[in-house]
């Protein structure tokens, strides 16, 4: 019987324990563990049918490549600062504060496609390697990493499967090849800033500034998972100190962590207006969808979310989708929870935590911005064992559990007789001690010495 393919920390010690003297293949660990785990259908004609389909793509590009060449084009102005960007709000607002302060000089920055832009300057990685000889090593440390993933899956009972076999080559060919080609780009003078590592093109970034000495500074962009978090930047900016523990058992040695605020933490801060002060009314939650995803089913969201209806006629409840959700979704979602009492937001994030007197999360990073906001915590999760790093935070005093609708009833009885107190609200002191807001009135170059 398929028993799951375990943790990611069982997959990370098998896979480099075969590949001691191959930094590049070591470096893909996460990417091919997302594969493993999250086993989605592929559309890709070159991984429909696994290794022979991709193996017929790969022959194909790599004799294109003898008669088509692609001049290269390397980051022409390194000597600045380089911010890589993925298109999602989280992202964008979390480095949006420390770009800010490089306002008044130029910098590069990289799209979420892997394009660099620098002036007038766009252009995107290869899809193949320069020559023969590299495709041909690229190929060798490719198929090495589909025989490990295989032999660990079968250590577990699972079958790896024809298709994952395709997608695992496809994934592990172009994380080599971006590293192989980021080595060519100009020498960078200057730090790399980015939220995020698990993408072929920001390893090859990562790999080539590691590479030439320089800082790479990585912003968490939500709350800790080991599937989106794994980094090998040499400065690691986590949103509070109750992670570091975590994070110094998975990084290199000679990383620095820092926990001296957070930029999207404190950009919130200051843009949500204060809550209300004056409570005469029913309380306000705002219900933060996760989306569906990895082990994350719909069942268990709608396990979830049925969790809110016992504050019919006990508060006025606001339901958020997340923004990679289908809006349809998250209605006919609603509508099989049986929640019709509540209004569904287009509103956005800073106008929906302005609105709410707390918000409703099963693990999401948006109950870290409530609280820096002064607003309430509940976090409405049947299954609370799935997800230890929400369980650290109501640990150290951030938020209340929500298992059942029962639950909710002495919080509403606290908010109509004078309103919530720790652990719902958490203080301004008990936040600057855990590191989740710094001194601002100091600019983050100051803070983590990038000048």
């Amino acid at each position: 019987m398929d028993q799951g393919p375990g943790n990611f920390d069982n997959f990370r010690f098998f896979w480099r324990s075969f590949i001691p003297h191959n930094p590049p293949l070591q470096i893909c660990v996460d990417a091919v563990w997302h594969e493993i785990v999250w086993r989605v259908h592929t559309k890709h004609l070159k991984q429909q049918f696994g290794l022979v389909s991709w193996l017929v793509w790969w022959f194909f590009v790599v004799i294109r490549s003898l008669f088509k060449s692609t001049p290269f084009q390397p980051i022409i102005h390194t000597e600045n600062p380089v911010f890589a960007f993925l298109a999602t709000p989280a992202h964008r607002s979390t480095l949006d504060p420390v770009v800010r302060e490089f306002s008044d000089i130029s910098f590069s920055k990289v799209t979420s496609h892997g394009q660099f832009v620098d002036g007038a300057d766009v252009f995107s990685v290869p899809e193949h390697a320069p020559d023969v000889d590299t495709a041909i090593s690229l190929l060798k440390s490719t198929l090495q990493g589909v025989a490990i993933a295989e032999k660990y899956l079968m250590s577990y009972g699972c079958d790896m499967g024809i298709r994952l076999k395709g997608r695992l080559a496809a994934r592990i060919y172009e994380c080599l090849n971006v590293i192989n080609w980021s080595e060519k780009l100009n020498k960078p003078t200057a730090p790399l800033l980015l939220t995020y590592e698990l993408l072929p093109w920001q390893k090859g970034l990562v790999w080539h500034w590691r590479r030439s000495g320089q800082r790479v500074f990585h912003f968490m962009h939500g709350q800790r998972l080991d599937l989106y978090q794994q980094t090998m930047a040499t400065d690691l900016v986590l949103f509070s100190k109750i992670d570091e523990s975590w994070f110094r058992k998975r990084v290199d040695p000679s990383t620095r962590i820092w926990t001296v605020g957070h930029p999207r933490l404190e950009k919130i801060r200051k843009e949500v207006r204060p809550r209300r002060e004056k409570i005469q009314s029913l309380p306000r939650v705002a219900f933060f969808f996760q989306p569906v995803e990895g082990d994350y089913s719909r069942e268990l969201r709608l396990d979830d979310l049925r969790l809110m209806t016992e504050l019919e006629g006990r508060a006025e409840v606001r339901l958020r989708a997340h923004p990679r959700e289908n809006t349809d979704q998250i209605k006919a979602d609603i509508s099989e929870a049986g929640i019709e009492f509540a209004e569904v937001s287009e509103a956005g994030l800073e106008e929906d935590l302005g609105w709410c007197d707390a918000v409703a999360s099963s693990w999401s990073t948006v109950s870290m911005e409530a609280a820096v906001c002064g607003r309430g915590i509940f976090w409405t999760c049947s299954t609370p064992e799935r997800y230890p790093a929400s369980a650290e935070l109501r640990k150290h005093g951030l938020g209340v559990l929500i298992t059942s609708g029962s639950d909710w009833v002495p919080y509403i009885e606290e908010f109509h007789n004078g309103g919530w107190n720790s652990p719902v609200v958490v203080a301004d002191d008990k936040l600057r001690s855990l590191g989740m807001i710094g001194n601002m009135d100091k600019s983050w170059s100051e803070r983590l010495n990038l000048n």
